[in-house]
């Protein structure tokens, strides 16, 4: 491999940034590239993953975990004080592109599995990950959702008249 890294610009120093570094820290700077719409950072991250022999697929399912352990905090109300610091900074995100973030994640691992060349699949799956984070394609996504939310909550007040309703036959059915 040292002819390969010198083409591509690597050298021990990149892989040395992130040797002893846990499969969590590497999630959670990536995760923090991808945010920030940094495509450098976060390529020379899975290289230098790659370069070391890294389980690629074990980064992603952290940073998947991550992601809904983020989401878990609105859901479930978590005071600030018992949240993970490292990852308060997906806090200002919006659930809606961290759930869309951790089914593209979800994606990636699944074709890592059926494929051979794992590190072109995460290199390509997580730069696209960023273009949708950039894009305006969040948006309409957004709309989507919120008509889907709109939608169910339509549905739950017809569930709930009709479950009124029959309580109230049940009642006269007694009398």
């Amino acid at each position: 491999g040292g002819w390969r890294t010198t083409i591509l610009g690597w050298n021990e120093e990149n892989v040395r940034s992130i040797l002893g570094r846990s499969p969590r820290q590497l999630s959670v700077e990536l995760i923090k590239n991808i945010y920030s719409k940094n495509r450098g950072k976060s390529y020379s991250i899975l290289e230098s993953c790659h370069l070391e022999g890294r389980d690629l697929s074990a980064i992603l399912d952290e940073m998947a975990r991550l992601l809904m352990e983020s989401i878990s905090y609105r859901l479930l109300k978590i005071k600030e004080t018992d949240r993970a610091e490292d990852i308060e900074f997906l806090m200002p995100e919006k659930p809606s592109i961290i759930l869309e973030t951790v089914e593209q994640l979800l994606l990636i691992v699944k074709n890592i599995r059926q494929n051979v060349s794992e590190d072109l699949i995460v290199q390509t799956g997580i730069l696209r990950i960023i273009d949708l984070v950039a894009s305006k394609e969040w948006q309409s996504s957004l709309l989507t959702c919120s008509r889907r939310v709109g939608n169910m909550a339509q549905e739950e007040v017809r569930i709930v008249t009709i479950v009124r309703k029959a309580k109230k036959s049940d009642k006269r059915s007694f009398n």
